[in-house]
């Protein structure tokens, strides 16, 4: 937004691209809205004076170790530093914990998240438990399934079963071509307006989405992830295979 309302823009990262937490789609459509990116620079601190700023302060990384995340720890290369003059500063560095949330009483992992049992959710308070953005931020799909987790572990704790009572499931009928869905037809994805309109119009709506007809054709494609089971066998708890199946 910064770019469309006439800013010169450069975005800077402590990493390299590949370990940036973003969608593709969105550095490409930055970068083709004009949009510099500066990778392994890491901010250090604001430059100013009276209340007004005038640069930042960087120094360039180098990849070192994986931490916690699965990504490489960015490591200060020392001798580096520079700095950036700029106007303004927009801090995009994640997100951290509200301590009074806990109330002081819940146990913290090292990276200041509500430390759990990651098999039952289970907070360091008897009868607690947590998930989500409080423990790890991540996916909505990663939340959703501890949620699920907690919500056994909760069953469990009152003393019940720790069974969540879903709906007996039932198989959709099909009446298309699935082997086409899985092999030859082309993934409908949404269109962005074009770059001279996204730049001229910050207010402009810039994802255009799917047509009805595109639309139709992707659920088409989603809803049928039940093929090729049998809900009879869904229950069955069969053997180890040996280890020789297995080669």
């Amino acid at each position: 937004m910064s770019k469309r309302l006439g800013a010169d823009v450069t975005l800077i990262y402590r990493r390299t691209r590949a370990e940036m937490p973003a969608q593709c789609e969105e550095l490409v459509g930055a970068e083709e809205e004009g949009v510099e990116m500066d990778f392994l620079v890491n901010p250090l601190k604001v430059v100013g004076k009276a209340g007004k700023v005038s640069g930042l302060h960087c120094i360039k990384t180098e990849l070192g170790d994986f931490d916690d995340s699965g990504r490489r720890r960015p490591v200060p290369v020392k001798g580096s530093e520079y700095t950036i003059r700029a106007s303004s500063v927009i801090y995009c560095l994640g997100q951290k914990l509200s301590l009074g949330l806990t109330g002081g009483k819940l146990d913290l992992d090292k990276r200041g998240h509500i430390a759990v049992n990651k098999r039952t959710m289970a907070t360091s308070m008897p009868g607690v438990f947590a998930g989500g953005d409080a423990v790890n931020p991540s996916t909505v799909i990663e939340s959703v399934a501890q949620g699920r987790q907690a919500a056994k572990s909760i069953d469990i704790f009152f003393g019940r079963a720790g069974a969540l009572y879903d709906q007996p499931r039932q198989v959709v009928e099909v009446h298309y071509d699935e082997d086409a869905y899985l092999k030859t037809i082309a993934r409908q994805e949404p269109q962005l307006e074009e770059v001279d309109k996204r730049v001229a119009q910050p207010g402009l709506e810039v994802s255009r989405g799917l047509t009805l007809d595109e639309a139709l054709e992707e659920s088409r494609r989603c809803l049928h992830c039940d093929r090729d089971q049998n809900p009879e066998q869904e229950a069955v708890v069969s053997e180890p295979a040996a280890i020789e199946a297995m080669l």
